[in-house]
């Protein structure tokens, strides 16, 4: 039960935090140009890029460690990775320095090298949290850090610090962080491990680190490309439609990760303690399915029909650019909610390289499909998300069918209520985009009304596609693992 308590807090800070990063973000967007966003967007994706090469697999390792000599030696390793992305970062500075490029991103950069050296430690100190089972601290100390990012990002706006605000938010994010996760274990201690502890490390952490860089890649790769071919004012915008998209597709996505894992884990165990055929399991991956298109699709899609009321009230005029981007982008995220059944399903059938081949498949399709349009400009970058998110849906499917059990006309049954949905809302926008009492312009007033019409056309249409699609016409059948 306190497992079961410690995750679910964990789930809700997931939100919260989305919940802090996006109140912090509207009020920088208010106060800082579309250039200074596009700044701080393209020095914190190298500082990120750069963390996840020195956290490697720190946590997943400490977890899986029964020694306390091992955390220390965990210790040690993440500390040294951290020192020497910290010295690639300071060299990354300097050639920048001496090119005569640096400016506000260099300041940041120089900031933000903390974060880049201490983060490493953090991951393993939760580690030892996880392992240990106390996620009830975890969710504590993340509440607080999520807390305090947000207190001293604000501050420093108020206080005129411009795109630096940023970063001090960062920082204190790191402080609060670090700092309560020592005080949880009462203890913070480091010890030289010999050659065989490093390479059983190393080797523990390559399959970890690959994934994680795929995943790095896939959401970073556009803001640094977009600043190489464009500007910083290009990257600004973006960045504002894709903090836009992403927010709803994490609150959609971390509680949905639980949630699946947790269900799945359950419906297994009771398949196997039974000596059922996997129906059980079969059933309950369709339901989960089922609750995420449904939610999931509903949020996006009504984001997407409301981009320019949303970012014109929400962000100002100036962000107005970005109203396409957001529309194709959260159409794009739409595509990809069939992932959040790809991610526990095969490990849980005993097949996790399976996830690792996916991450593979979808992150070369965006890489691909994102150069291909970059010549054409930030629209056609947008755009050319929705056919990454086409093929890596196609791609979740073919392996759902081939390698989970589920059949194609399962998958149907679930998705068409959903998709008529989805219809229904675009075919709704435009209709209610031509009356005379939303023509007088964007307001909260006419955003809040939108909205509630629209999420009632939402869900009048999903009760009907579900009453109208013939569910019990396919029989559940065996997933074998």
């Amino acid at each position: 039960m306190n497992r079961f308590a410690g995750a679910t807090g964990l789930a809700l800070v997931r939100v919260a935090s989305q919940a802090f990063q996006f109140l912090l973000f509207l009020y920088a967007a208010r106060v800082l140009s579309t250039a200074d966003f596009g700044i701080f967007s393209m020095a914190y994706a190298v500082v990120l890029g750069l963390t996840v090469l020195a956290e490697a697999g720190w946590r997943e390792y400490v977890i899986c460690c029964d020694e306390p000599d091992e955390v220390r030696e965990a210790s040690t390793i993440a500390l040294a990775s951290g020192a020497t992305m910290s010295l690639l970062g300071m060299v990354g500075l300097g050639l920048a320095q001496v090119a005569g490029t640096t400016g506000a991103f260099g300041v940041i950069g120089l900031m933000l090298l903390p974060w880049i050296l201490l983060r490493p430690l953090t991951v393993v100190q939760v580690g030892v949290l996880t392992r240990d089972g106390r996620l009830g601290a975890v969710a504590a100390v993340q509440w607080s850090a999520e807390l305090a990012s947000f207190a001293a990002g604000a501050l420093a706006l108020w206080l005129g610090q411009g795109v630096i605000a940023l970063a001090w938010g960062k920082l204190a994010l790191l402080v609060v962080e670090l700092g309560g996760y020592i005080v949880c274990n009462h203890r913070l201690a480091f010890r030289v491990p010999d050659r065989a502890a490093v390479r059983k490390m190393v080797v523990f952490s390559r399959e970890i680190l690959s994934a994680r860089v795929l995943s790095y890649l896939q959401g970073n790769f556009t803001t640094l490309a977009i600043g190489v071919f464009f500007n910083a004012a290009a990257v600004g915008i973006y960045r504002a439609a894709t903090r836009l998209s992403g927010t709803a597709q994490e609150v959609i996505r971390e509680p949905a990760r639980f949630l699946g894992w947790s269900w799945l884990r359950r419906a297994r165990d009771a398949d196997e303690q039974v000596g059922a055929d996997g129906t059980a399991f079969e059933s309950a991956s369709l339901q989960f399915l089922e609750i995420v298109l449904s939610l999931g699709a509903a949020l996006l899609a009504l984001m997407a029909v409301m981009a320019h009321p949303l970012i014109h009230v929400l962000l100002g005029a100036k962000w107005n650019d970005a109203v396409v981007l957001l529309t194709l982008l959260c159409i794009g995220g739409i595509t990809r909610l069939v992932s959040t059944l790809t991610d526990p399903i095969f490990p849980l059938l005993g097949k996790p390289r399976l996830t690792r081949t996916l991450a593979i498949l979808t992150t070369v399709a965006s890489v691909v499909t994102f150069a291909l349009a970059l010549p054409f400009g930030i629209v056609a970058v947008a755009a050319s998300d929705i056919v990454a998110g086409i093929l890596a849906l196609g791609v979740a499917v073919f392996f759902l069918v081939k390698e989970g059990g589920i059949r194609i006309s399962q998958l149907l049954v679930v998705a068409i209520p959903s998709v008529l949905a989805v219809l229904a809302v675009f075919a709704a926008g435009a209709a209610v985009g031509e009356l005379p009492q939303f023509a007088e312009g964007p307001n909260l007033i006419n955003l809040v009304a939108e909205g509630l019409l629209l999420a009632v056309v939402y869900a009048v249409t999903l009760a009907a596609g579900r009453l109208l699609v013939p569910r019990r016409k396919f029989a559940a059948g065996p997933i074998t693992a």
